[in-house]
């Protein structure tokens, strides 16, 4: 950090687009126009709740980067990580006050940074997914009430125009039960068949 040394740490995205399964200890790679040496390998965090690849990066010194890649010694984003049980709302008002006084920003004049709490960002993603969930659950309802009713409608037709294979069936002794068992098990084959194919062309 101190030296500005050409050395990073890389996510595993960018360790199996470059290198497969292989070690990349001590190999070297570009970023930008800089050959970097590689000293470390994160370990796997998967997408985040935005769907972010979390494991598509690469971690150098500050110092390295901004005199040799961007130039200058501007800084976009600061993660702060709060330490357990603490009321990340005073933290944010502490975060906020921090950059006002450095600034020396007027008590009426507004912020010319942003201070975004994640806990409210997930917060609101939940109750988005919640939303999602439900109106999901009520066109899957609406599905089946119209797969329903289709068919019984099919089988409906199916009865009216047998009438006379009921009636012989009838006729040489089969029971009543025995008639309607046999509509219910065409009518869920019919079903079962109709989910599958729906299932194999949702697949394609």
């Amino acid at each position: 950090m101190r030296a500005g040394r050409a050395v990073c740490v890389i996510g595993l995205t960018i360790r199996d687009a470059l290198f497969g399964p292989s070690d990349p200890l001590g190999r070297s790679i570009r970023v930008g126009n800089v050959p970097c040496e590689m000293i470390g390998l994160l370990a796997a965090k998967g997408e985040s709740s935005l769907g972010i690849d979390q494991d598509d990066i690469v971690l150098m010194p500050l110092r390295t980067y901004q005199r040799r890649i961007s130039g200058n010694t501007d800084i976009n984003t600061i993660y702060v990580s709060a330490r357990d049980g603490v009321d990340t709302g005073r933290l944010q008002a502490e975060i906020e006050r921090l950059p006002r006084e450095r600034r020396h920003i007027a008590r009426t004049a507004d912020d010319d940074f942003v201070v975004r709490d994640m806990t409210q960002i997930v917060a609101t993603m939940t109750a988005t997914t919640a939303l999602m969930t439900d109106l999901l659950g009520t066109v899957a309802a609406v599905s089946l009430l119209v797969g329903g009713i289709g068919i019984m409608n099919i089988m409906l037709v199916s009865v009216t125009e047998r009438t006379r294979e009921i009636g012989i069936r009838l006729a040489v002794g089969a029971s009543e039960g025995q008639v309607l068992l046999q509509f219910m098990v065409e009518a869920v084959t019919l079903s079962l068949l109709g989910g599958l194919i729906g299932e194999a062309l949702r697949h394609e």
